[in-house]
């Protein structure tokens, strides 16, 4: 036999420790360029999405690709408002939801001296109501962005802010509640 070819027991040793190192160092390698795949996609052949490649021969060349394009959101994304909104000029307002009273009752509460409409939807151009009517539909809506319509108030006073609601008649006031009044803050004192 010839002597460079011969194994001892002491380089086998020394062997093992260098091609595990080798072994973790090459797995590392792997892992970093499939860091998307998890574990199992290591031992298989990751498909490419060919769609994402490609260039439509009818693209404008100026533009960059779809996919580095912001993404626009849905017509119905995000989360949906309810709006009081006065109908005279088309001024609205968000309404939260109360469990003693409904949306058409608050929103004539905060606009007792106008017509109001209850709309909800994403956004105020986008919102519904019941009826299935459109904000954007309707004669006066966005009005109020050009001009102030005479004798469309909801307080009685002017075309700005909402009416003062009467502490005793509010729906949403409960036993306990603090409210501020022109003397300071008052807790309620009402039967639930």
């Amino acid at each position: 036999m010839h002597k460079n070819c011969t194994f001892s027991a002491s380089r086998i040793r020394y062997a093992r420790p260098f091609a595990a190192a080798l072994a973790i160092v090459f797995m590392v390698g792997l892992a970093g360029q499939a860091s998307a795949q998890g574990l199992f996609g290591l031992f298989s052949n990751p498909q490419r999405d060919p769609i994402s490649t490609q260039t439509m021969s009818f693209a404008d060349p100026a533009r960059p690709p779809a996919s580095a394009r912001p993404a626009l959101a849905a017509p119905s994304a995000g989360r949906t408002v309810t709006y009081c909104v006065r109908l005279c000029d088309g001024r609205h307002f968000p309404i939260q939801s109360h469990n003693a009273a409904t949306a058409a009752q608050l929103c004539n509460s905060f606009c007792p001296a106008a017509t109001t409409k209850v709309f909800s939807g994403s956004d105020i151009s986008r919102a519904v109501a019941r009826d299935g009517s459109r904000y954007s539909a309707l004669e006066n809506a966005f009005a109020y962005r050009t001009r102030v319509v005479s004798d469309c108030t909801c307080n009685g006073r002017d075309s700005f802010g909402v009416a003062t609601v009467d502490i005793n008649s509010d729906p949403t006031v409960r036993a306990g509640d603090l409210v501020a009044t022109d003397t300071g803050r008052v807790a309620v004192q009402r039967p639930n």
